[in-house]
């Protein structure tokens, strides 16, 4: 007795994900209004990552005028050196760039601060870049005035 199969398997890979924890400084966090919520999801999304072996890059917008990530999540995020960046996008910043491409990046997931800003124009240079992009809603935040 023969035994086909329809199962179709496919050679090329999954696109490679990675997760970017952008801005979460203390200065940031200070002015927005839902800020132990948005850490809550940041600590729980971190965690996940560890879980699910997805790549966690972290960025710092000019730490020594904003200070470095918050220390609430520093523990969780011993293992990772955050870089430092002066462009709104991580776009604008060579190392992250040279990472995403190193470990041919296609997917990012964007959590962090300011929405209107440092996310924005990273999704949209992402995107301009080719990549899929996934914004996690609660794990995002914006000054409110």
């Amino acid at each position: 007795m023969k035994i086909e199969s329809n199962i179709v398997q496919s050679t090329d890979k999954p696109d490679k994900v990675a997760v970017m924890l952008i801005d979460v400084q203390q200065s940031l966090l200070s002015g927005i209004e839902n800020r132990n919520d948005l850490l809550d999801a940041i600590n729980i999304l971190i965690r996940s990552t560890k879980i699910l072996n997805l790549p966690l890059l972290v960025t710092e917008q000019v730490p020594q005028k904003l200070g470095p990530t918050d220390p609430t999540l520093r523990p969780i995020l011993s293992h990772i050196q955050p870089v430092a960046k002066t462009s709104f996008s991580i776009f604008g910043c060579a190392e992250i760039r040279e990472k995403l491409e190193k470990e041919k990046i296609a997917h990012l997931i964007l959590s962090g601060l300011e929405t209107p800003i440092c996310i924005y124009l990273t999704a949209i240079d992402a995107l301009k870049a080719g990549m899929e992009v996934t914004l996690l809603s609660d794990c995002v935040g914006a000054i409110r005035t």
